[in-house]
């Protein structure tokens, strides 16, 4: 989880909920080989450092089976600020399109 909370500082817009959590022997060779299985899903394809894929939690469990990783997955997150941020995006798209109600009083001066 100490990685969880390093990997979520403020270079990234959420907070990471955590779907699965495995024990492993080699972890660093591991995650390059789920890197290498994940690379077509690369967000930042010029920069190998920025380590983030577009991917489904379903989509890195079956890396992670294919490399023979056990564990438990958990799909309902809960995703508070991602989900709260949605919310607000929603409510101010939904401001935008209702239409301006025309003012019925008349202005002091034309």
């Amino acid at each position: 989880m100490d990685r969880v909370v390093e990997l979520g500082d403020a270079s990234v817009p959420y907070r990471f909920d955590v779907h699965t959590l495995a024990f492993v022997e080699d972890a660093p060779r591991l995650e390059k080989e789920i890197h290498s299985a994940l690379i077509a899903n690369r967000v930042n394809k010029e920069n190998h450092r920025k380590e983030f894929f577009y991917v489904s939690p379903e989509e890195a469990k079956a890396v992670m089976s294919d490399l023979g990783i056990k564990s438990s997955w958990f799909y309902d997150c809960e995703a508070k600020e991602y989900r709260e941020s949605e919310l607000i995006r929603e409510a101010m798209q939904q401001a935008r399109r209702q239409p301006k109600e025309a003012s019925s009083e008349l202005p002091e001066s034309v």
